[in-house]
Order: C-alpha cells, then structure tokens, then sequence
C-alpha cells in the first residue's frame, strides 16, 4: 500500500520538513554580512567625501584628498 501513499494505522509517523547543514550555513553566512555591514559602516563613512559612504572620491589623480581630524 505503500506504493499508493496510504498510511497504515500503527504505522511509522511521517516526519515534516527539519533544518539541515545548508539551512544552517545559510543562516551563519547571513548573520555575518549583517556584522560586516555593522562593523564597515563607520570606517567608510570616516574616509568618503561628505562622510556619505556610497560617493566616490574623483577620479583625477591631481586632485587633493583631504581626510577628516
């Protein structure tokens, strides 16, 4: 019967769906790119101009480049 996706009574339970090694992985790999993003933030802000980490600096290799004190 088993050919047929019956249950018989008494029978072994069906188990649902359990994290595995990859669920786990996924999940570590998350928590650290979110404790990368919260530990870089700062230091792109110290050294982009305007203190605004998604500028670029100028792509004029004779321009000054002033950091802040």
């Amino acid at each position: 019967m088993s050919q047929y996706g019956m249950q018989m009574p008494g029978g072994r339970s069906s188990r649902g769906p359990s994290l595995g090694i990859v669920d786990a992985l996924l999940l570590l790999s998350s928590v650290a790119m979110i404790a990368a993003f919260i530990v870089l933030w700062p230091a792109a802000t110290a050294v982009s101009p305007d203190g605004k980490p998604w500028e670029m600096h100028e792509d004029n290799p004779n321009a000054l480049i002033s950091l802040p004190e």
